[in-house]
């Protein structure tokens, strides 16, 4: 059981404001077909890995192991619809995951579990959640690739309200030129 001090975290990347408003006007057709819980574009992100709730110590930890990562900016291309039905969500994905992307997560998930913190073990399959309790999707369609520069990934706080969840950058770690 978590603490009252813990946090519930998760690092991601996160998109600017116009990404997010692009990603929104490019997925809104779908998302109403599916018949789900739209997700507020607020809370748009791809998940690099996943902490959850996580002592001060702990969180400490995962800080560390985000300041020694060495990671080079990428262009994440956005361009296929999905549902998975076990989590029943409908989300924007990418068809070809960059070097540099696959090299970030691993990176990151390596210095976690060295750092002794637990993580899922499923693979990293970057993609945006657009909509949840899709029971059938209905037919998404398809949409125009859109272009992530990923210059940076973050450490984020994950509140949940009666009302959903609400997320807050704590951090921000940049990635190099590529």
């Amino acid at each position: 059981m978590a603490s009252r001090d813990s946090e519930r975290l998760f690092f991601a990347l996160w998109p600017d404001p116009v990404l997010r408003d692009t990603i929104y006007k490019a997925t809104r057709k779908a998302v109403r077909a599916s018949g789900g819980k739209p997700v507020p574009p607020a809370n748009f992100h791809v998940t690099l890995a996943f902490l959850g709730s996580l002592a001060p110590e702990a969180a400490a930890v995962a800080r560390e192991a985000a300041t020694a990562i060495r990671g080079q900016a990428f262009e994440l291309r956005l361009d296929q619809l999905g549902f998975w039905p076990q989590p029943q969500v409908v989300w924007l994905g990418a068809n070809r995951v960059p070097d540099a992307a696959r090299r970030l997560a691993e990176q990151l998930a390596s210095g976690l579990r060295e750092g002794g913190l637990q993580l899922d073990p499923r693979p990293f399959v970057p993609h945006v959640t657009l909509a949840r309790k899709v029971g059938k999707p209905g037919e998404l369609g398809s949409v125009r690739p859109i272009s992530w520069m990923a210059q940076d990934f973050v450490l984020v706080h994950s509140m949940t309200h009666p009302s959903g969840s609400e997320y807050s950058v704590l951090q921000r770690w940049p990635l190099a030129a590529a």
